[in-house]
């Protein structure tokens, strides 16, 4: 029972599925070696001497390893060749290491990992191969005293990776990917590799031919693995660990001096190759692990120095090197460098001025210069200050390094100083590809850019957004005054027609005012004749009927003025549900009880919404047309129509009589006829279309008269 699973594990294989049991065990497979990295590891840091004593994993453990945790110093650590070694007081052992950690060497570090076998001794891995053990940094520790090791015989003999030190004569230095490879005298087949070497720039070329100690490990890389063989490495961290004795360093200024002017001659006069001493030149710049320009007076020269420890800004040394020349410059190759027993020429800035910028002398001299700032940017490596100099453009460089981006604040458009080396062509202390048509100014620190003058207010931005905010301005101006001048006319219109309606009203009430004083008197009068001249007559004669007629045609008038008066004085609104009805209720009234003529009315349609004043002239029309169709046609028959068609009221009035000649219509009005005339003139009035046809279409004999007018017009 003892062996048997926990409940959650038997429930888990009893009712998961296949692939999440098999998904559950593959999690705990992962996690189990770092499991078993935090638990099982002691407590205290080992020792590396206990790690490399502990007794062999019992078996069947696999590749599983036994955890450890130790505390010791990193004496070298290159990544990207998995080559790493620990050290303390009671040995050294190798590290797996597959990638990059914040670690360097000679920090003291502490590492949780596994116990592996190892090829030439036990080494520390992580919970797989591909993975490193974790490295974790304490601080910075002390080199221990090396093992002294006067040559590579000595070295074959101990081959442990101890911290140690070598004495050797080098007869080559060579690239060999990111290490400088060092063949030395006797050496025997072992080279001696520099790390941390990326470039050929930092390729220690001032190492050849001389006598040094270098301190490194010594390692072993396979170099065939069927069969196995392993080949003996001398691995130094850094160039700071390559020991130049004082005697070498005094036996390399034992040459003949020159000056820097006479440095770039010197290869076309006696050959290159030639070693040559140059004193009391003063640092104007500094490139780490490169080289620095020097300059005597104003003669520039670019001395390519890889030592560790290079001179600083405005100190005076001693160089010896290879005389040599790049593009009309003086270069020192493979130089060293000493500090000067005497203080030199003093260096002062020279002012340049764009007519002199492109000369050979001016490179890598330096200078000052005044510019106005067209950009500048922080990048990862270095910052950039673009200027505008008298229509040239300089691009200045400083390393962000030594940068203080916290504290400048360099605006676009500011008017600035600025001292630096001078670059005006391509060259070993600068690469300017990609950067034609453009100089070169390399700053040494923050205080070689002063800030002259802050950038002027009316900048074109602002210029622009302030033409941008006049043009808007005005484009709102120019909107407003035309909706005020529409608003304007549209008032002036209003009240043009406010003024036209009051005249017209008061023509009106004028007029209501002169019928009602006139005509509707007159009719009232006549009526009451009428109705006098008829009570003296027997009833039902010819001429009682006569004047009862004309008594209903007196009271019709009568109502008519009356109706007209009350149109004038209601503003012409409509009293009427219907203009049909009240059309054929008017021709009914008007129209004789004895005459022979017959009256026939039709309508179609909807009349109701027409305005008042347009009904009276569409009725006066009728009514007139009527009239003289009974009078003159002779007509057994007359025919009113009125229809709606879409959009148009028409009225149509024909007749079957003897119909009427054009000439007669034309000459009407001379003999004091006025009847046709008035009708179109009403139709006019309305913008109507009047018609007088004599005879109709489709008819032998009579006249068809007719009127129509837009209702969109004349609707209410």
């Amino acid at each position: 029972m003892d062996d048997a699973p926990s409940l959650p594990f038997r429930r888990l294989a009893g009712i998961a599925p296949l692939p999440l049991r098999f998904a559950f065990l593959s999690f705990l497979a992962l996690i189990a070696p770092f499991c078993a990295l935090h638990a099982q590891a002691p407590e205290r840091p080992l020792t590396i001497h206990e790690v490399i004593t502990l007794p062999e994993p019992p078996a069947g453990t696999g590749d599983a390893g036994i955890p450890v945790t130790v505390r010791a110093l990193l004496t070298y650590y290159e990544p990207g060749h998995r080559m790493a070694f620990l050290q303390d007081a009671t040995g050294v052992i190798y590290l797996h290491v597959v990638s990059a950690t914040d670690v360097s060497v000679g920090d003291l570090v502490e590492v949780r990992g596994f116990v592996d076998p190892g090829l030439k001794g036990r080494s520390i891995r992580g919970a797989t191969f591909d993975k490193n053990p974790e490295l974790r940094r304490i601080g910075r520790g002390k080199f221990p005293e090396p093992i002294p090791c006067e040559s590579i015989e000595k070295l074959r003999e101990h081959q442990t990776p101890a911290w140690s030190s070598l004495n050797i004569a080098v007869r080559a230095v060579t690239l060999e990917g990111d290490r400088a490879r060092l063949d030395c005298q006797g050496g025997g087949g072992v080279p001696i590799y520099i790390a941390g070497i990326a470039s050929h720039a930092r390729l220690p070329a001032h190492l050849l031919d001389m006598s040094v100690k270098v301190h490194g490990v010594t390692a072993w890389t396979t170099i065939s693995e069927t069969p196995l063989i392993l080949q003996q490495q001398f691995l130094v961290p850094d160039i700071r660990h390559v020991i130049i004795p004082p005697q070498e360093m005094e036996r390399l200024f034992t040459v003949e001096e020159t000056l820097n002017t006479e440095l770039r001659w010197l290869p076309d006069r006696v050959g290159s190759g030639m070693r040559y001493r140059i004193r009391d030149g003063g640092v104007t710049w500094v490139k780490p692990g490169e080289g620095f320009f020097m300059q005597q007076g104003t003669v520039p020269a670019w001395v390519s120095c890889t030592l560790p420890e290079l001179p600083a800004i405005y100190q005076y040394v001693d160089c010896a090197g290879i005389a040599s020349s790049y593009q009309g410059t003086g270069v020192l190759e493979n130089a060293v460098w000493k500090p000067a027993q005497a203080q030199g020429i003093d260096i002062t800035p020279e002012v340049i001025f764009p007519s002199i910028m492109r000369e050979d002398l001016m490179h890598g001299r330096y200078v000052v210069l005044d510019g106005e700032v067209v950009e500048h940017y922080y990048g990862p490596t270095e910052d950039l200050t673009i200027l505008a100099v008298g229509g040239e453009t300089v691009l200045c460089h400083l390393s962000s390094a030594i940068s203080e981006r916290t504290q400048r604040q360099i605006i676009k458009g500011s008017r600035v100083q600025v001292n630096g080396a001078w670059i005006n062509r391509p060259g070993p202390a600068f690469n300017t590809e990609g950067t034609q048509g453009a100089f070169h100014l390399l700053m040494r620190s923050p205080e070689d850019l002063t800030i002259i003058a802050a950038p002027p207010f009316w900048d074109m931005r602002r210029v622009l957004y302030m033409l941008a905010g006049v043009v808007a301005v005005m484009l709102l101006a120019l909107a407003w005054l035309i909706t005020l001048r529409r608003r304007v006319k549209e008032q002036a219109e209003t009240i043009r027609e406010t003024v036209a309606k009051q005249a017209v009203e008061e023509e009106r009430v004028r007029i209501a005012r002169d019928w009602h004083d006139t005509f509707e008197q007159h009719f009232a009068g006549l009526t009451m004749l009428l109705d006098g001249a008829s009570s003296t007559l027997p009833a039902n004669t010819p001429m009682w009927k006569v004047i009862k007629q004309a008594t209903r045609m007196a009271d019709r008038s009568r109502s008519e003025a009356r109706q007209a008066i009350w149109d004038l004085r209601s503003s012409g609104l409509n009293s009427h549900d219907s203009f049909c009805s009240e059309l054929e209720e008017s021709l009914r009234l008007i129209w004789p009880k004895d005459a022979s003529a017959q009256l026939s009315f039709t309508c179609q349609g909807d009349t109701a919404n027409l305005t008042r004043s347009t009904a009276l002239h569409l009725l006066r029309i009728a009514i007139e047309a009527v009239t003289n169709a009974l009078k003159h046609s002779g007509s057994n028959r007359i025919l009113v129509h009125c229809q709606c068609e879409g959009e148009r009221l028409r009225v149509s009035i024909r007749d079957e009589g003897c119909g009427v000649a054009a000439s007669q219509l034309q000459n009407a009005s001379a003999h004091g006829h006025f009847g046709v005339l008035g009708m179109r003139e009403r139709a006019l009035r309305i913008d109507g279309l009047f018609e007088v046809l004599s005879p109709p279409p489709g008819h032998p004999v009579g006249t068809l008269i007719t009127v129509s007018i837009p209702l969109s017009q004349h609707g209410k």
